[in-house]
């Protein structure tokens, strides 16, 4: 690995300071590619085919976002979608943070939800089903206690299901539907 460079931060002149910095020689187990170290780090780790580069970046417990920089744009789009991640970005890097209309967040261990866009919103709600009979005075066919009439109904209703045609079908549901449903004497 190369050797890494602290000094003096250049705006304040104080404290520890540690300079954008890539590093080579680096291999899948070093920490510096296991742990999010959120620094001006780029480690490299080389590869044959774009299925081991996927396959490196893939394995992580972590997964907050990638980029994938490429001539082909194209094949780019297909590389970003096989990539296990909460954002991909194709030539370019963490502008996709400053996109309000866009949904961010990370996958694994690098994040629960979602911040911004309509799925960053929908994290702030709480949904809940509300709902009333609408129809009080009918007895309910899925409500004990069951009957014979019912218990047919149902099973001629389900047979319906799997008979092909709409007419086959149409018959079972009116004969089922008329055993327990009272219906008028003439059509």
């Amino acid at each position: 690995m190369d050797t890494m460079i602290v000094s003096k931060n250049p705006a304040t002149g104080a404290g520890q300071f540690y300079l954008p910095t890539i590093l080579t020689d680096t291999t899948p187990d070093m920490d510096v590619i296991r742990e999010e170290t959120f620094g001006p780090v780029l480690p490299i780790i080389p590869f044959d085919t774009i299925d081991e580069a996927i396959e490196q970046a893939n394995d992580s417990r972590f997964g907050l976002s990638a980029s994938v920089w490429t001539t082909d744009v194209a094949k780019g789009e297909q590389i970003a979608k096989r990539l296990v991640t909460g954002a991909v970005t194709i030539n370019d890097s963490l502008y996709t943070y400053g996109l309000a209309q866009t949904p961010w967040g990370g996958v694994k261990e690098s994040g629960f939800g979602r911040t911004h866009g309509k799925e960053g919103l929908l994290e702030m709600v709480r949904p809940v089903q509300i709902s009333g009979d609408r129809m009080q005075h009918m007895k309910k066919l899925w409500w004990r206690p069951y009957s014979q009439p019912v218990f047919d109904a149902l099973k001629n209703g389900l047979g319906a299901m799997a008979q092909p045609g709409i007419g086959a079908k149409a018959k079972l549901l009116f004969n089922a539907a008329s055993k327990i449903l009272p219906l008028p004497k003439k059509l």
